[in-house]
C-alpha cells in the first residue's frame, strides 16, 4: 500500500524554485535585519550604560533600573542580529544550491526551515506577534515536506 504523495500535480520543480526565492528574500531581509538589531543594540547598550553612570544622581533609583534594564535588552538585540547575521549567508547558500538543483541543499533547507521553525515559537512565546504562529507552520511544513518527499529528493539528485 503506497502512500499519497503530499501536494499531489504540483510541480516539485516549481516548489524547489519558490522555496528558494523565499530563502533569498529571508536571507535579504535576515541580513538587513541582523545589521539593524546590532547597531541597535549597541546604541542601546551605550545609552543604558550612559544612565548607570548618571545613576549617582537618582535619588529613587529608578534611573538605574531602567538602564539595568536598558543593557540587557541591547544583549538580546545584539545576539538577535548575530543570529540574522549567521544565518543570512547559509539562506543564502541554500537558496543558490536549490537554484542549481544540489543534493546537498535539500538537507540544508531541512535544517534551516527546522530552525527557523524554531526561532518563531521561541519569538511568538517572548512576545512575537499573531503571525509568528504562520512562520512557524511555514517552516515546520517546507522541512518535513522536503525531508519526507521522495519525488523532491529526485529533482534534487539529476
Amino acid at each position: 500500500m503506497s502512500q499519497q504523495p503530499l501536494l499531489p500535480g504540483v510541480s516539485r520543480s516549481s516548489i524547489i524554485q519558490g522555496v528558494a526565492i523565499y530563502l533569498l528574500i529571508a536571507a535579504f531581509f535576515g541580513l538587513c535585519g541582523g545589521i539593524l538589531a546590532l547597531t541597535g543594540g549597541a546604541v542601546a547598550g551605550l545609552g543604558g550604560l550612559a544612565g548607570m553612570a548618571n545613576s549617582p544622581f537618582d535619588e529613587t533609583g529608578e534611573l538605574a533600573a531602567a538602564s539595568g534594564e536598558l543593557v540587557a535588552a541591547s544583549g538580546l538585540l545584539i545576539v538577535l542580529g548575530g543570529v540574522n547575521l549567521v544565518m543570512a549567508p547559509v539562506q543564502a547558500v541554500a537558496a543558490f544550491g536549490l537554484f542549481r538543483r544540489n543534493s546537498w541543499a535539500r538537507m540544508l533547507t531541512v535544517i534551516i526551515a527546522g530552525a527557523s521553525a524554531v526561532l518563531s515559537a521561541l519569538s511568538f512565546l517572548t512576545g512575537g506577534g499573531i503571525t509568528q504562529i504562520i512562520w512557524v507552520a511555514l517552516g515546520a511544513f517546507v522541512a518535513y515536506f522536503f525531508y519526507t518527499d521522495g519525488e523532491i529528493n529526485r529533482e534534487l539528485s539529476k
